[in-house]
C-alpha cells in the first residue's frame, strides 16, 4: 500500500494529475478494504490536493472533509494542519477569502506547534494559498483574518473547518 502512495505522490508532483488520481484512488479503496483508518485519512488527502488541481473542488472538499473528520475521531493532531491547509485553498479558490485566511492561519499555528514543516508535495499548494490570498485580500486584511486563525484553539479552527459554508453569492 505504501508504494502506491509513494508513486501517486511522485505522479503529482510530476503534474501526471491523471496517473496521481489512479494511485492515490486505489490506494485509498485498499486502506478502505483493510480497514485502515488513518491511510484513508491521508490518501484522501493527497486526492483532494489532486482533485483540487482538476477544478473537482466539490470532490476535493469531500475528500478533505473526510480525511479531517477521521483526524479527529482518531486525534490524530499530525494530519489537522494538511487538512486545514487544503480547506483553506479550496476556500480561496471558491472566493470564500476570510475563511480561507483564517484556516491557513490555524494550519500554520498547528505547523509550528509540532515543529515541522511544509513536506515537498505540500509546500508549493501551501505558499500558493497564502500568495493567492494575500494578492487578492491586500497584505492588511490577510494578516489580520490569518492571525485570527493563528490565534483560533485547535477544536475551534477544526469546528471551523468542518462548517458549512455559504454558497457563493455573485
Amino acid at each position: 500500500p505504501s508504494a502506491l502512495h509513494v508513486l501517486g505522490v511522485v505522479a503529482q508532483m510530476a503534474g501526471n494529475l491523471s496517473e496521481a488520481r489512479e494511485f492515490m484512488s486505489e490506494r485509498m479503496a485498499l486502506a478502505r478494504e483493510l480497514g485502515q483508518h488513518g491511510g484513508i485519512a491521508a490518501e484522501a488527502a493527497n486526492l483532494a490536493m489532486v482533485e483540487q488541481r482538476l477544478g473537482n473542488l466539490d470532490r476535493a472538499e469531500a475528500l478533505s472533509r473526510e480525511s479531517l473528520e477521521i483526524s479527529c475521531r482518531r486525534e490524530d493532531e499530525w494530519m489537522f494542519p494538511y487538512d486545514l491547509s487544503r480547506l483553506a485553498a479550496i476556500a480561496a479558490e471558491r472566493g470564500e477569502l476570510k475563511r480561507a485566511a483564517t484556516l491557513i492561519g490555524a494550519a500554520e499555528r498547528m505547523m509550528a506547534a509540532q515543529a515541522a514543516a511544509w513536506p515537498p508535495d505540500e509546500r508549493p499548494h501551501y505558499e500558493q494559498t497564502v500568495s493567492r490570498l494575500a494578492s487578492a485580500m491586500g497584505d492588511a486584511d490577510f494578516e489580520t483574518a490569518r492571525a485570527g486563525g493563528q490565534a483560533l484553539a485547535t477544536h475551534d479552527a477544526l469546528e471551523l473547518a468542518l462548517a458549512a459554508t455559504l454558497p457563493n453569492v455573485p
